[in-house]
This record gives structure tokens, C-alpha cells and sequence, in this order.
């Protein structure tokens, strides 16, 4: 977008109001930029338009620019959404069996789900089409076998889905032809589940754990029709370039254009986590106690990644960023944020009896492999946190107090100040101390 303005139905945006107004807003953003030496007089806006940006900073008086109005600007309104009413209701079943020592369990919920479009038009939404329905039957079982006094083996199993917000696509529509795409109701995401494992509690209850294997899957996620949205924005560019209105509009009143999606998803994609877990509280005496547990997910991992994001090299439909097809596909196949090895351990002491009587004293640490966090900039790099260890530590004292009781205590988390990048919201905070002061009665 250059200086001078934009006459109607260039560089993607068309000749409706908010093509209009958006060509404005556009042009306003480009003037800052110019006036915070962000780019030349003559130059175009940089696309993506909040990408990289070169400013000469060594100047004494060079002054970073605010650029958090930049985006502040009226707009008309075009939104979509739908509304939706869902209705449940379950039954369950448990039984024992030989002296008590099986126990079976299952249940099933029914689940119905109605969904319509709505758009806002003439200052209000406005309901789009008839309403879509659909139900769905969730089972969940499973068994618990008392091998022995103090060991119980169990395996259970369930399913679930997951209703979206968008449940129903919208539909856009050939102002030429008449014809439409979308419209179609979409699945609600679905998961199954399946556990096996022991339960222990040996030595009096001195020791009690849990160890299990378990599978854990999501199908059908809900993925934005990066084909069918790319086909349509395609066709009206082009519409665009030959100096032709665009053909494909929104339900809104709104071309289908690049800067301006329509709201249309598929079901697609497999995502599949399996591995094991440990838990275990080990309490020798009244005094002691010690808290450990482990995870080690062997498969973490899109088994059946949306064709919209696997390379057009091994038949999917991304083409690579940028211009550039290095074989990739839009994401790896590792699941972000599921880390290989997880262990955590937590152990307290309290004293009983001389002088420390009332007081007591906590250590533990947890500990993260390295771990992909997510893709960066419009290049799709992989990024991810090493792997890092956090210590805590604890002390308190209780004592009785009149009728009730008083406790003090100071925690402090990450003992050593380090910094850890955990892939949610940015570093975990360094060295963090609070003190708590209750009195119960």
C-alpha cells in the first residue's frame, strides 16, 4: 500500500464499506510508520505488516515509537458467530462380585446439541439458515480386581467430545451464480481414553502408590479449510486483478478476500498420547513424609495431521512459507507441551517433641526434558525450552493458641533463581517467597 491512497478493489480489498474503511485505517497506519522512520515516504507497508522492522538507533535523540494505537480505529461492524442449546442426560451401573473382590463399572451419557448461525446486520445478530442437530453417545468402564489385601489391579475405558463454538460453518455465496459453499455441519472433536494399572497400600498404609499405562486420543479436531478459503480468495483476486468486482461474499456483506476469512473449518487430524505414570506416598512415621511421581510419554506425536498443513511433497496441500517449499509441513509432527520425562518429589519433616516441637520442614524439585513449544514467525521454526530442574523449599511452625489453633509458614519457589522457560506465558517467575499466617478455631 503506498502513498496516495487506494482506489476501490486494489490490492485486495474491494468496494463495499468495510473494504472501504479498511483502506483508510490502512492508510493511517502507513502514514505513522512513515512518521516514525519505520519506512521510507515512497516505500509500501511490509507484509506481514507487524514483521521485522529496521530503526536506526544510534542516534542520540532517536525515539522508539508507541505503536500500540496503531490499530485503534473505528470499523464497521461484520462479525459471525451462532448460537447453541445442549442438552445431557446419563446412566451409570457398578456391581461387585466374587466376595466383593471385582468390581465393575460402566456408564453412557447422552448428549444432544443444536447449533445455528447468526451475523450482525443492521446493528443486531441475525439468525442465519434453520437449526442443525446432532447427538452423540459417550461410554465410559472399566473393572477393579483386588489381586490381593493390598493390591488392586483396575482398567477403564472412555470416550468424550468436545462441542465447539462454531459447530456450523458459514455460508458463502456466488452473488453471480448463486451458488454457495459451506453451510455444513461440523463434528464435535472426539476422544478416547484407556487406563491399566496397580494400586498399592503395603506396610501397614505406610506406602501407597499408583503405577499405570495409559492411551490417550483426539480425532476430528476442528481445523480452519485452509483449501477451500485459499480456492475462494484465489478466485475473487483474481476477479480483483482483472478489474472485475469479487464474486464470493460473506454472510455479512463482506468479499471473501485475503485479509478477510471466512469463518469455514473441517474435521480433521489424529493427535495420540501414550506413557506411563508412578505416584507414590511413602509416610514411615508420624513425623515423615515423602511425595514422588513420574511420567515418561513414549508417544507424543499428530498421527493424522490435517491435510491442509502436511507438504504438497507427501500429498497434503501446504506448499511451504514465504514463496519457499523446503519439504516441510505447516507443523512437526511432535504434540507441543508434552514433555518425553516429568518428575517431581517432595519430602517434610515435622518435629514432635524438644525445642523445635511445631516446627517443620519441606524440600522438593521438579524436573521438565526438553520440550517444543510451538512454531515461530511466518517461516513455521520449531521452538523449544531445554530442559530444566526447579527447587522449593518450606518451613513452618503450628502451635495451639487459646481455643484454636495458629500456623505460620514461608515458602519459597525456585530456590535458585533460575530461569525456566516452560512454554506457557512466557518464563515461569524466578525466586518467589510468601509467608501465610492462619489461625483456625
Amino acid at each position: 500500500i503506498r502513498s496516495g491512497g487506494l482506489p476501490g478493489g486494489v490490492q485486495g480489498f474491494g468496494n463495499d464499506p468495510v473494504s472501504a474503511e479498511s483502506n483508510q485505517i490502512l492508510m493511517a497506519f502507513r502514514q505513522r510508520m512513515v512518521d516514525a522512520g519505520l519506512i521510507a515516504p515512497t516505500a509500501p507497508i511490509p507484509t506481514p505488516f507487524l514483521g521485522t522492522l529496521l530503526l536506526d538507533t544510534s542516534g542520540p535523540t532517536v525515539a522508539f515509537p508507541d505503536t500500540s494505537e496503531w490499530f485503534r480505529a473505528p470499523t464497521r461492524e461484520g462479525t459471525t458467530g451462532n448460537d447453541s442449546i445442549e442438552f445431557s442426560y446419563a446412566a451409570s451401573y457398578r456391581g461387585r462380585f466374587f466376595d466383593e473382590r471385582l468390581t465393575l463399572f460402566g456408564g453412557v451419557r447422552r448428549t444432544n446439541y443444536r447449533a445455528i448461525n447468526t451475523a450482525y446486520q443492521n446493528g443486531g445478530d441475525v439468525r442465519q439458515g434453520n437449526w442443525s442437530e446432532f447427538s452423540a453417545n459417550t461410554p465410559t468402564y472399566g473393572a477393579l480386581f483386588n489381586v490381593t489385601p493390598d493390591i488392586v489391579a483396575y482398567v477403564s475405558a472412555s470416550e468424550t467430545f468436545l462441542p465447539t463454538a462454531r459447530q456450523l460453518n458459514e455460508v458463502v455465496t456466488n452473488q453471480t451464480t448463486g451458488e454457495t459453499r459451506g453451510g455444513n455441519v461440523l463434528n464435535a472433536p472426539e476422544g478416547k481414553g484407556m487406563e491399566i494399572g496397580l494400586k498399592t497400600s503395603l506396610w501397614g498404609d505406610k506406602l501407597s502408590g499408583t503405577i499405570s499405562l495409559f492411551q490417550i486420543e483426539r480425532s476430528g479436531l476442528v481445523i480452519q479449510d485452509a483449501t477451500l478459503i485459499n480456492e475462494l480468495q484465489n478466485f475473487n483476486q483474481a476477479e480483483v486483478d482483472a478489474g472485475r468486482p469479487p464474486q464470493w461474499f460473506r454472510p455479512n456483506g463482506s468479499p471473501v478476500l485475503p485479509n478477510n476469512n471466512p469463518q469455514i473449518f473441517v474435521n480433521a487430524g489424529l493427535d495420540r498420547v501414550e506413557g506411563l505414570e508412578a505416584e507414590f506416598v511413602y509416610t514411615p512415621s508420624r513425623q515423615f513424609q515423602v511425595i514422588f511421581s513420574a511420567s515418561h510419554f513414549f508417544t507424543r506425536e499428530h498421527v493424522v495431521k490435517n491435510p491442509t498443513a502436511v507438504n504438497i511433497a507427501r500429498g497434503g496441500t501446504f506448499a511451504g512459507a514465504n514463496g519457499l517449499n523446503d519439504g516441510r509441513d505447516a507443523y512437526p509432527d511432535t504434540l507441543p507441551q508434552a514433555p518425553e520425562w516429568k518428575f517431581a518429589g517432595w519430602g517434610k519433616y515435622t518435629f514432635t517433641e524438644g525445642r523445635l516441637a511445631g516446627f517443620d520442614f519441606g524440600a522438593g524439585f521438579e524436573y521438565t526434558s526438553k520440550d517444543l513449544i510451538g512454531l515461530e514467525g511466518s517461516n513455521y521454526d520449531t521452538v523449544y525450552a531445554d530442559a530444566w530442574v526447579r527447587f522449593d523449599a518450606a518451613i513452618g511452625y503450628e502451635r495451639p493458641l487459646r481455643d484454636g489453633r495458629l500456623r505460620a509458614q514461608l515458602n519459597v519457589r525456585n530456590v535458585t533463581d533460575e530461569e525456566i522457560l516452560t512454554g506457557s506465558f512466557g518464563l515461569n517467575p524466578l525466586r518467589e517467597i510468601r509467608f501465610t499466617l492462619g489461625y483456625t478455631f
